[in-house]
């Protein structure tokens, strides 16, 4: 599997003063070898993981993923802003751990 999210598609909460700041997230992520991300992506619940996968690897619309995976537009909309969520954490963490980013205090 060499496909891997983009920076951009992962998009930072504004609210969250902990989580750096978007262009250094990107510079992380640039960083990340491609087993990184797998990695965390395998982490995810299958739900999410399977979510992720249509929405942001594969590019489909809400509507087709949710089609693919028969289930309402919403438990995808649901099931991806989670597995973001989940998955910019983990990286963030794994960054950190790494002396990319500084350590939260």
């Amino acid at each position: 599997m060499g496909n891997t999210l983009d920076a951009g598609e992962l998009p930072l909460a504004d609210d969250d003063p902990h989580e750096p700041p978007p262009g250094e997230i990107a510079d992380v992520l640039e960083r990340f070898s491609d087993q990184q991300v797998i990695d965390a992506l395998q982490e995810l619940p299958q739900d999410q993981r399977l979510a992720l996968l249509l929405v942001d690897v594969e590019q489909l619309g809400q509507e087709d993923a949710a089609a693919v995976l028969e289930v309402p537009v919403g438990t995808i909309k649901s099931r991806t802003s989670r597995g973001r969520a989940t998955l910019r954490k983990r990286l963030a963490q794994h960054a950190r751990d790494m002396g990319f980013l500084g350590r939260k205090t």
